[in-house]
């Protein structure tokens, strides 16, 4: 593998970008060995799929996260196991553990949570198929259990109320549902979430239709998406997990650097750049400045 520096993330410099070097090199690995990893993985991640992913988040750098579920068809992660942002010393938060990491999939979802049909959808579940939706929920319970280490799953499923990761799991008191960690049992929540859940390997009936619903409605750039569909529900999960990969090589990956929220971050770059560098001349911050300012006669007395 590559080292660290050559995928230094330089965001002041639009015309070179790490992604299409880490393209260049799984290109390169393909021809060599002429497959790559594809489908759900539980693997750590390389130094070139965190840079990957801080393009696909279009943040300047990020927490690596803990393990990489699922690679779409070119191989780059689409779904990550991470904790929660927030944090508390000796506790677990309860929250999302899976993301979608890949843009494509997370922007087609967005466009499907704009609709009135997760709306719909949950008074459907919530009215005729509440079991499905706790049969849904027991479904992550118990993928998160092969993911997690005893300690972690104890504490995430019980909200932090057992301390003992020895408990027998028939005595864990059940206060955590699902990828997003609600607290209700029959509740549907982001489909973000549910999506994440479902291409890691869960089986989420509520993923499954938020999918089917976002090809029909939402994919535009794939010819005669209804037939793919039909192909993909009778190969079953495994190619529906890969429905929304991109049509052609990582288009929205590669389009990153030239976004525009991803510009703000290069102009804070250099703008921060140029700050030190005007400190390295000589030109002192106010800080310093007062620390080194003589004493006068009012504060001497």
């Amino acid at each position: 593998m590559s080292s660290v520096n050559k995928y230094h993330i330089d965001l002041t410099n639009p015309s070179t970008s790490p992604l299409n070097e880490a393209n260049q090199d799984l290109n390169n690995n393909a021809k060599n060995s002429q497959t790559h990893k594809i489908g759900r993985q539980f693997e750590d991640p390389t130094e070139e799929d965190n840079i990957i992913i801080s393009h696909q988040l279009r943040k300047e750098s990020i927490t690596p996260p803990e393990k990489v579920l699922f690679r779409c068809k070119y191989g780059y992660p689409a779904v990550t196991l991470a904790g929660c942002a927030k944090k508390k010393q000796g506790t677990i938060v309860p929250g999302t553990l899976l993301w979608l990491t890949c843009p494509r999939r997370s922007n087609l979802v967005s466009h499907l949570e704009q609709t009135k049909f997760l709306k719909d959808l949950e008074n459907e579940y919530i009215v005729e198929k509440s079991q499905d939706l706790v049969t849904s929920h027991e479904n992550f319970r118990a993928h998160m259990r092969g993911v997690l280490d005893r300690e972690r799953y104890v504490k995430w499923v019980s909200s932090n109320s057992v301390k003992d990761p020895e408990v027998k799991e028939e005595d864990i008191p059940v206060k955590r549902y699902g990828n997003a960690g609600v607290s209700a049992a029959v509740s549907v929540k982001c489909m973000h979430a549910h999506v994440a859940g479902f291409t890691a390997g869960v089986d989420d009936p509520v993923a499954r239709r938020g999918i089917q619903e976002t090809a029909l409605r939402h994919i535009t750039d794939i010819e005669d998406i209804e037939d793919v569909l039909k192909t993909a529900q009778e190969e079953g999960d495994d190619s529906l997990r890969h429905l929304m990969d991109c049509p052609a090589k990582c288009v929205l990956c590669s389009s990153l650097p030239r976004d525009h929220k991803y510009r703000r971050l290069r102009k804070r770059k250099r703008d921060k750049n140029a700050g030190n560098e005007t400190t390295q001349e000589g030109h002192t911050n106010t800080r310093a400045t007062k620390k080194a300012a003589p004493q006068t006669e009012d504060t001497q007395q």
